[in-house]
């Protein structure tokens, strides 16, 4: 792979890096002219994502078959391979294997120094129910999933639902079985929530990602009315629909130490590699030690986000708020103008973080029209 080249403008980027060449090269050109913008949106993160170390590509373009991919279907095959692979790991190296890319020498300029933070600040990770029912029963974790369908009954006094497949009919069926699962859990009262996030927990370790969160007290008003629609909106999760459920965790930094090694990071900052192929996802602006959400509502101001190893154990059952939020309207309307939330979030950032290099960056990577 050739060194990065200055100032030659024709050239294109990957990670803000221009090339002379690239292993990506030719994967991404013919996914740019795809017709469906998802996929363009993905691949605008990958170029401009000037938080990805060089040393950390270097490790992504080891990952097998991601070195030389033979098309623009083959990469994205590559990339969810990757996130299983490199991703959803142990976060402790007494586990054995890899640990998350994420945790790894080659992140660290993404960690975010421990001082920085007050170990009193509080972070909130939502995730959804359904999401976390499926990623276990799709490989993730079989026997683990099968220890928590031994109890499943007992913990929600409903039947672990039945793995949904391609056809709309058997999603519909899972959907419904998650929502009458959260309905029972909520009924039995906040007790019995914390319990199955617990088992929860356990049943997704050691294969659970890093968690996604934000600040607490940046996103009080809507935690405070439980608006499902609302929270989605503001984080970002346009891949989340009406009918689903949150489940959510709230902890103090501190709580997070007794997983790290002594002075290590314990917060991170995201880059594409951990959002994945989502078009909701825009990479924060040079200079910023944070990540950024890209708000689905045009009065939402964007919040500071970063990565965390998981809670589990204790504090996985403790610090879950104990009630189970509905999602009552879909996130996003309409999926065709994700790219026109993706041009006022470009504009949301030049107005939050008025500076030269935000500017020239967003200058380098003009918004698609």
């Amino acid at each position: 792979m050739d060194e990065t080249v200055v100032d030659l403008p024709s050239l294109p980027r990957i990670f803000d890096r221009q090339r002379r060449d690239h292993p990506w090269s030719a994967a991404f050109e013919e996914l740019e002219s795809a017709p469906e913008p998802t996929r363009r949106h993905v691949i605008e993160n990958w170029r401009m994502d000037h938080r990805m170390p060089r040393d950390r590509e270097t490790d992504l373009l080891s990952f097998p078959g991601w070195g030389a991919p033979s098309s623009g279907a083959h990469w994205f095959s590559n990339l969810r391979d990757y996130f299983v692979g490199r991703l959803c790991q142990p976060v402790s190296s007494a586990l054995g294997g890899y640990l998350p890319a994420t945790l790894e020498p080659q992140n660290t300029t993404n960690g975010i120094a421990p001082r920085t933070v007050p170990p009193h600040e509080q972070l909130l990770h939502a995730a959804c129910l359904n999401s976390l029912l499926h990623f276990l029963q799709t490989g993730a974790a079989p026997a683990a999933a099968g220890r928590l369908k031994l109890k499943f009954s007992y913990l929600t006094g409903q039947p672990f639902p039945d793995p949904p497949v391609a056809d709309p009919t058997s999603w519909a069926r899972f959907e419904d079985q998650v929502d009458e699962i959260a309905k029972a859990l909520n009924d039995r009262g906040a007790e019995a929530v914390q319990t199955f996030a617990r088992a929860l927990s356990d049943a997704l370790q050691p294969n659970e990602p890093l968690w996604w969160a934000t600040f607490a007290q940046e996103i009080q008003p809507l935690l405070e009315a439980g608006d499902g629609h609302g929270l989605c909106q503001a984080l970002g999760l346009g891949h989340l629909h009406s009918g689903q459920w949150l489940v959510l965790w709230r902890y103090e930094v501190r709580d997070l130490l007794e997983r790290a090694p002594p002075g290590a990071a314990v917060l991170f900052r995201p880059t594409a590699a951990e959002a994945v192929d989502s078009p909701f996802h825009f990479p924060s602006p040079p200079g910023h030690r944070y990540g950024i959400t890209m708000p689905l509502a045009s009065s939402s101001s964007a919040f500071r986000e970063v990565l965390n190893r998981p809670l589990v154990g204790d504090l996985a059952a403790g610090r879950c708020t104990g009630t189970l939020i509905p999602i009552k309207r879909p996130p996003i309307e309409d999926h065709g103008r994700i790219s026109s939330l993706r041009r006022r979030h470009r504009r949301r950032l030049e107005r939050q973080f008025p500076t030269g290099d935000t500017r020239a960056w967003l200058g380098r990577h003009p918004a698609e029209k």
